[in-house]
């Protein structure tokens, strides 16, 4: 496709993050990743199961400096569980996402190095909201809608985390 096979020697993987099986592709190649991008992936889930699939991701890097995870997610300067509703879930369904700020991103994080007992650098920011409106001033003038809410609360976070 880009006609680089010649000096691209990396490969992308497909997998279930959470397959625990030891003949499966994550185990079989959990630390030997130098790079792993989850750019619009943790933000799908809840705390609990952001947090696990951290720990999940870092396994998967080597343990050395300069193995990294580099992303970018949906979140907030305002954090917390947001409830999802139909057509995100089905009827009767219940299922929340957490949204992060800076702070509880980098929170999580220092979690997930403790646990693993590993040294990471983690390096998170937001996106540029100028121009921006609040969810008050969108729901006033009407402009909010429910499958784009771009407002100066919602951010996206711009994040690598390196092992040192």
């Amino acid at each position: 496709m880009f006609r680089d096979a010649d000096r691209f020697t990396d490969r992308f993987i497909t997998a279930d993050l959470f397959d625990d099986s030891a003949d499966g592709l994550l185990a079989k190649t959990g630390g030997t990743w130098d790079v792993v991008n989850i750019i619009m992936f943790l933000h799908i889930w809840d705390r609990n199961t952001q947090y696990a699939a951290c720990k999940r991701i870092v396994k998967l890097l080597k343990n050395q400096a300069g193995s990294m995870i580099i992303g970018a997610q949906t979140g907030s300067t305002e954090p917390g569980e947001l409830v999802l509703k139909p057509p995100f879930v089905a009827e009767g369904e219940e299922r929340s996402i957490y949204r992060h700020s800076v702070e509880t991103f980098l929170d999580m994080w220092k979690e997930v190095e403790k646990e693993l007992g590993v040294k990471l650098e983690t390096k998170v920011d937001y996106d540029d909201p100028e121009g921006r409106k609040t969810l008050a001033e969108e729901e006033k003038s009407g402009e909010r809608s429910f499958f784009f809410k771009q407002s100066v609360e919602q951010r996206k976070l711009f994040f690598t985390v390196g092992i040192l």
